[in-house]
């Protein structure tokens, strides 16, 4: 049995990429960020499975610490893909903090931000979690995976998070 991601849920090409990076959603962690962002091939009558893509900062230096965490976020997605909605575009964005992370503790964050990005009615809107949050500054707070004292910000109108401090 195949125990690998199938080619068609991995986001593939430049411009699908590129329309992630700057029309996507994004929501972010400590160490996590998960932009998300609808197939352009999406139509009702048949749902296109949820895709992936994964980038590493430049900062994670050394090629079997940047393969380790590339394997583990894979292997995460690929055994928990019922967090995530079928028929959107995922991109997962490591920073360097997230090498010093065990995969339980990437496993978590990465489950907090999917749930956070969780489309629950058949019109694909965001979660009311996500939209009815704790507002402040015009942003929507969630709490964070590894840190709950410290927030996770999702701006719906400009489509950044930032963590505030």
């Amino acid at each position: 049995m195949r125990e690998s991601l199938k080619r068609e849920e991995i986001v593939r090409g430049h411009r699908l990429l590129m329309a992630l990076v700057r029309s996507g959603k994004k929501v972010s962690g400590n160490a996590l960020i998960l932009s998300f962002h609808q197939q352009p091939e999406h139509n009702q009558e048949s749902i296109p499975p949820c895709r992936v893509a994964i980038h590493l900062s430049k900062k994670i230096k050394g090629a079997v610490v940047r393969n380790r965490l590339k394997r583990r976020l894979r292997e995460i997605f690929r055994r928990n893909k019922n967090w995530f909605s079928p028929g959107f575009d995922y991109l997962i964005q490591a920073r360097p903090s997230a090498v010093h992370l065990t995969f339980d503790q990437l496993k978590h964050e990465l489950q907090h931000l999917a749930r956070a990005t969780n489309f629950s009615s058949p019109n694909k809107t965001l979660s009311p979690s996500l939209m009815e949050g704790n507002k402040r500054d015009g942003a929507n707070y969630c709490t964070n995976a590894i840190n709950p004292t410290k927030p996770v910000v999702y701006k719906q109108g400009s489509g950044n998070a930032q963590n505030p401090a």
